[in-house]
């Protein structure tokens, strides 16, 4: 891993690192390969720290998010010392961006809504499993490789759940507000304006048709969006043209 991170082939370090949690090894257990006859390195040693560092981490987020059956991995105390040097892990990224690979392979597509979002009963009922998979929103959205990928319609699908979960997850309402300041002045497009935001129904065919109830509730929640931004960041307010002829829910949807 050592090597294909400083060659930059990111996408075999992550074939590498999905090879290291298939064999099921414990990163906590891998010995200190300064006492294997190498010599004083002070970079290769940090970079040798900080791919262990994130080993733990992205493993970890996979036990936690897809319900594996595997025990947390722990750091090797031979790494620990990194974080003397450190802020928490993401300031890895930042050092070595080809680290944000490792999570490549993980169970990341929910916040990348590679799937549509689902109905409000449905993430109120698995709230557990909502609250798990937020539970390292900050983590997520600190990652290059995620950021560069995010599209304004994955982040509308984000803001959507949110808005369910802070009524009956405890912090979820903390991770809405912080989506909401990454829609409107931290995300890429924030200068192209709710208006925009793409039609779910190209991405998911026939949503408006297979979950009318999920479509209706994302139109109110993009026209809110664009009152917003026309109130709050003196933008257009226009909503986007598939929005705009839908008749309103009698229920409204409270943000």
């Amino acid at each position: 891993m050592y090597e294909l991170l400083l060659c930059g082939l990111d996408e075999q370090l992550a074939l590498e690192a999905q090879y290291f949690w298939n064999r099921k090894w414990k990163v906590g257990k891998v010995p200190d390969p300064t006492k294997y006859g190498w010599e004083k390195d002070l970079e290769r040693d940090r970079i040798c720290q900080a791919l262990a560092v994130i080993l733990v981490d992205s493993f970890n987020y996979r036990v936690a998010i897809g319900g594996v059956e595997r025990s947390m991995d722990k750091f090797p105390k031979w790494a620990v010392s990194l974080f003397d040097c450190i802020d928490g892990p993401e300031n890895l990224h930042q050092l070595y961006p080809g680290l944000g690979k490792l999570f490549s392979y993980l169970p990341w597509k929910h916040l990348s809504c590679v799937h549509p979002p689902c109905s409000r009963h449905i993430i109120i009922n698995y709230s557990t499993y909502f609250a798990n998979v937020y539970k390292y929103y900050d983590r997520m959205m600190s990652l290059p490789l995620f950021a560069s990928n995010d599209t304004p319609l994955s982040s509308l699908c984000r803001i959507y759940e949110l808005s369910i979960l802070q009524t009956c997850v405890q912090g979820a309402r903390q991770i809405y507000s912080k989506e909401m300041t990454y829609f409107f002045e931290e995300a890429e497009w924030k200068r192209l304006g709710v208006y925009h935001i793409p039609d779910p129904r190209r991405r998911w065919e026939h949503m408006d048709i297979r979950e009318p109830d999920v479509f209706g509730r994302l139109v109110e929640l993009v026209k809110n969006l664009a009152q917003i931004e026309k109130e709050v960041y003196k933008g257009s307010g226009i909503s986007p043209p598939w929005a705009r002829n839908i008749a309103p829910r009698r229920n409204g949807l409270k943000l």
